[in-house]
């Protein structure tokens, strides 16, 4: 009898490009493009994401602006293994740090999923 695998141990996160701007007004009638980067498990996540960096980096919230697109990246060559370096940022107790860690994977979404697997042990 074949080993089954835990399926709720799998986080397969994902990547994410999305596309938003701020609505356009009176005084701004183009408002600039902004483009994110963001990892999470389906389109839904990667919009939530979007709106909670860009409250903090770009000073909108969602009332204020609009999503124009959500691209999925898919990796072209995932047939041999890579040595990818993360740098992130994570809370702790007495406040933030940063760190760096190193996973080899056959890509980048893999070894993110290997890092949202070990970050959340700790």
């Amino acid at each position: 009898m074949p080993k089954q695998t835990d399926k709720s141990l799998l986080m397969n996160m994902h990547e994410f490009l999305v596309y938003g701007r701020k609505r356009p007004t009176d005084a701004q009638p183009k408002p600039e493009i902004i483009c994110l980067r963001v990892f999470a498990k389906n389109a839904v996540f990667a919009k939530s994401q979007y709106w909670k960096i860009s409250s903090k980096l770009h000073k909108f919230k969602r009332t204020q602006g609009e999503i124009l697109k959500v691209h999925r990246v898919v990796e072209k060559n995932t047939t041999t293994a890579k040595n990818y370096g993360i740098l992130f940022r994570y809370r702790t107790r007495t406040g933030q740090c940063n760190a760096f860690k190193e996973f080899r994977a056959v890509s980048l979404q893999h070894a993110i999923t290997q890092l949202y697997c070990e970050m959340g042990s700790i």
